[in-house]
């Protein structure tokens, strides 16, 4: 397998933490361990600190520098995939192109990013809640990855290839570029 560096970019800020653990959660429960423990994939994580800021200037340097940066250490350079991982905030299928979402995917097909959504945000994919039953989200993620409870998410709601609330299509891109268990 050749080298792959995977740079998920997180509407999140660098201190909540708890988008970066459900895709822990992911990587580990769906995709071959080989993959993500030898040498061929490399994970890097850009943290948006707002979706707003999908297109500024300093997320679009942290992208060019990971990418510069991986495929100088080697002689045989290897492939960078960019992912957005987005909440949708209730987005429907028959979204209005030109809204926020239409630009972020406009961008990301502009660009040949990848973006993974979570219908309507992650704290409803993954616990079935809205973030303001979550008390603290970091601390929810925490449980979430404790107690199991990857393995209690039906695999299907994480597959979609359309907007569905409660749903991801997180496996449906993270399968193009990573062997599933």
């Amino acid at each position: 397998m050749s080298r792959l560096q995977i740079i998920q970019v997180l509407e999140t800020s660098d201190k909540d933490k708890s988008d970066d653990l459900y895709l822990n959660a992911i990587f580990r429960r769906f995709f071959s361990k080989l993959d993500l423990e030898g040498n061929e994939v490399t994970i890097q994580s850009i943290f948006l600190e707002g979706k707003q800021n999908y297109n500024s200037d300093e997320v679009i340097d942290q992208i060019n520098s990971y990418t510069s940066m991986f495929n100088c250490w080697d002689d045989a350079p290897g492939k960078t995939v960019v992912i957005y991982f987005i909440d949708t905030d209730g987005v429907r299928l028959d979204y209005d192109p030109n809204s926020y979402f239409g630009n972020l995917v406009r961008f990301c097909n502009e660009k040949n990013f990848e973006l993974v959504w979570f219908s309507k945000n992650s704290e409803n994919v993954f616990l079935g809640l809205e973030p303001d039953q979550v008390s603290s989200k970091t601390e929810a993620a925490k449980q979430f990855l404790i107690n199991n409870k990857i393995f209690d998410l039906d695999k299907n709601k994480l597959a979609k290839e359309n907007l569905e609330v409660g749903c991801s299509n997180i496996l449906t891109i993270l399968s193009k570029y990573l062997k599933q268990k």
